[in-house]
């Protein structure tokens, strides 16, 4: 029997991955919160085997609650904004589910845990060891995006953020344009300037950002002419 905690800020989230899991019979629900302080007091009382964890909190982020509680669980994220997900996915979490995620995205998940509930738990336990390290003690530049994720169809391809020449803003979306290619991702304009390292990508508008060691020249045009 594998013990679940579900923390997420939305109700329908959370009834959501409650009402799939009812599927699971060697699964057990201990509990649930939408709420950091709650979460992290009731997670440490009940020791849950697994943490279904969402990144972007009202309050903080996710990855706080890991690091006040005091032992490590298996833990997959649960996020609609997927570039706070990249580090974790790529090297330390279990499995993340990007919302809105369907009924098979979420059994692949689960199908990951329980095979991994049969196997040697603690390399998974030294990887997120070391990330939640790192996020402890790295300042600086280590904090910024390096890849970001995107989605096709039911894969995710990593794109290298040095390889990104601008961003443009598009409705509630992103434009990603690379010397060939561009790439659509779920995530506001705001967010991401916040996640790229200031040092490479610079703000020029509210719609647009772009990398300035792509930038050849930069035109004054006079007042005057913009009015004519």
């Amino acid at each position: 029997m594998i013990s679940a905690y579900i923390v997420d800020d939305e109700p329908l989230a959370r009834s959501r991955i409650r009402n799939l899991l009812k599927e699971y019979h060697t699964v057990e629900l201990l509990g649930e919160s939408g709420e950091v302080n709650n979460a992290i007091q009731q997670i440490n009382d009940k020791k849950p085997k697994l943490l279904f964890l969402d990144i972007q909190l009202k309050a903080k982020k996710g990855f706080s609650i890991l690091e006040q509680i005091d032992y490590l669980p298996w833990v997959i994220f649960t996020t609609a904004y997927s570039h706070y997900a990249v580090k974790a996915f790529d090297y330390y979490a279990i499995d993340y589910l990007l919302k809105p995620f369907n009924d098979d995205r979420f059994h692949k998940a689960l199908t990951r845990i329980l095979d991994l509930a049969v196997k040697d738990e603690s390399v998974w336990g030294g990887k997120l060891e070391r990330f939640l390290s790192e996020m402890r003690s790295q300042p600086g530049t280590d904090k910024y995006l390096l890849r970001i994720p995107v989605r096709i169809s039911d894969k995710t391809y990593f794109v290298s953020v040095k390889d990104i020449q601008y961003i443009k803003a598009s409705a509630y979306y992103a434009e990603l344009f690379t010397v060939d290619k561009k790439h659509i991702i779920r995530e506001s304009l705001s967010n991401l300037a916040q996640e790229l390292n200031p040092n490479d990508f610079l703000r020029i508008h509210r719609s647009s950002i772009i990398n300035i060691h792509y930038l050849k020249e930069v035109v004054n045009t006079p007042l005057k002419k913009l009015l004519l």
